[in-house]
C-alpha cells in the first residue's frame, strides 16, 4: 500500500537537518458587541513561517526551503437568557497554504491551498439553574470543535495537516503541516457536569474526519476532583471505528481498544511550583500496552522574565498509540523535541 509505504519514509529520520524558523503569529479576539447579556466577538489568527532544511527526512536527496501560513477569523456568540442560562457558539475559518519546495518530510509539496471551517460548534450553559452542580454546572455542547483531555497526554486535539505528498493526496488536510492550520474534531458531542471546581466530569463523542488518524470515532469519559492543591482524574476511551481506508496497523487496533488513564496536576500547596502525571493502558486485541510520564516544576518569579526550570520523565511501551496527543505547552507535550516530533515518529513509543 502506497500509504504504509510513504509513511514508513517519514517515520525515519535519515540524517540531522538544520531548520530555520521564522513565524508572525497574532492572536486578536475583538469585541463587536456587548450589552448585559449579549457578547459577540471577532476572532482572528494569522501565523507565517519561513523554513530551510539542509536535509530531507523522505530519503531524496538535497534539502528543501518552504513557506507555510494560515489566516484563521471568524466570530463567537454568547447570549445569556437570565435563570434560563445562555447558549454560545464559535464559526472560524482557516485559510491555509505551503510554497516552495514542501516540507522536509515530503508531506507537503508546495502546492497546497485550502479554505475551510475549522471550528463551528454551539453549545448551552445551565447557570444558577441547578444550584448543587454549581455555576454552569451543565455544559452541552456539539459540532466541530478543539477538545483536550487532561494535559493532552492521550488527546490534545485533531492537529496532523497533512498535504498533498502521501498518497498521491489523498491525506490532504490543507497544509500548513509544521504549523498546524487545523486541530477541531469534525463531528463532537459533549456533556460536561459540575462545573470546574469539586467533582466533575464529562461525557462525550467524538469523530475526527482527518485521514491521517484514520477517521477515528470514539466516546470517553472523564471523572475528576478538584481542589486548591490541583487536580486529580480519571478518564476512560473506547474506540469505536475506523476507516480501514486509511488507517496503518496500528491505527487499525483502534476499533474496540479500551483506554484507561490516572492522572493528576496542580501545585500540591506550594507557591510557583507545579507538578503533574499521568499513568495509561491500552487495552486492545494485540495486547495491553501502557504509557506514563512525571513532571516537576518551579517558577523563579522573582526574577526576571520569570524562568521556569522543569523536570519530565516520560516512557511509552513498544507499540503504544500515541492517539491525539500533541503540542500545547512547548515542545516536550507531548511532541518529543522538534525533529522527532515533525519528522521522524511515531516519537510515543
Amino acid at each position: 500500500m502506497q500509504h504504509t509505504q510513504q509513511t514508513r519514509h517519514l517515520y525515519r529520520a535519515i540524517s540531522l537537518g538544520v531548520a530555520l524558523m521564522i513565524i508572525d503569529s497574532s492572536a486578536q479576539a475583538f469585541e463587536l458587541y456587548a450589552d448585559d447579556d449579549t457578547q459577540v466577538t471577532g476572532n482572528f489568527l494569522a501565523v507565517y513561517g519561513m523554513f530551510n532544511s539542509r536535509k530531507n527526512y523522505d530519503g531524496t536527496t538535497g534539502g528543501s526551503t518552504w513557506r507555510e501560513g494560515f489566516i484563521k477569523y471568524g466570530l463567537s456568540v454568547d447570549q445569556r437568557f437570565g435563570a434560563l442560562g445562555s447558549v454560545y457558539g464559535t464559526a472560524n475559518l482557516v485559510s491555509s497554504g505551503t510554497w516552495g519546495d514542501g516540507d522536509a518530510s515530503g508531506v507537503t509539496t508546495g502546492s497546497e491551498r485550502t479554505t475551510k471551517f475549522d471550528e463551528a460548534f454551539a453549545g448551552w450553559r445551565s447557570g444558577e439553574l441547578f444550584p448543587a452542580l454549581g455555576k454552569d454546572g451543565v455544559d452541552l455542547s456539539f459540532g466541530r470543535q478543539v477538545i483536550m483531555l487532561g494535559d493532552g497526554f492521550i488527546i490534545n486535539d485533531d492537529g496532523p495537516n497533512f498535504g498533498k505528498g502521501v498518497d498521491d493526496g489523498k491525506f490532504n488536510r490543507g497544509g500548513a503541516y509544521y504549523i498546524a492550520a487545523r486541530h477541531a474534531f469534525d463531528q463532537t458531542a459533549v456533556l460536561r457536569l459540575g462545573g470546574k471546581d469539586g467533582v466533575h466530569g464529562s461525557v462525550m463523542w467524538i469523530k475526527s474526519d482527518n485521514r491521517a488518524q484514520a477517521n477515528t470515532e470514539m466516546a470517553a469519559g472523564t471523572l475528576d476532583y478538584t481542589a486548591a492543591p490541583g487536580t486529580l482524574g480519571l478518564a476512560y476511551i473506547h474506540g469505536i471505528s475506523v476507516d480501514d481506508r486509511y488507517a496503518n496497523d496500528l491505527q487499525k487496533q483502534r476499533a474496540g481498544m479500551n483506554i484507561y488513564s490516572l492522572r493528576g496536576a496542580g501545585n500540591a500547596g506550594i507557591e510557583n511550583a507545579h507538578f503533574s502525571f499521568e499513568y495509561a493502558w491500552q487495552d486492545k486485541d494485540a495486547g495491553p500496552e501502557k504509557a506514563w510520564y512525571t513532571e516537576g516544576g518551579y517558577t523563579f518569579a522573582v526574577l526576571p522574565w520569570s524562568p521556569d526550570l522543569t523536570y519530565r520523565y516520560s516512557r511509552y511501551s513498544k507499540n503504544w498509540d500515541a492517539m491525539f496527543s500533541g503540542f500545547n505547552r512547548g515542545y516536550g507535550t507531548w511532541v518529543q523535541g522538534e525533529v522527532a516530533g515533525n519528522y521522524s515518529g511515531p516519537f510515543n513509543t
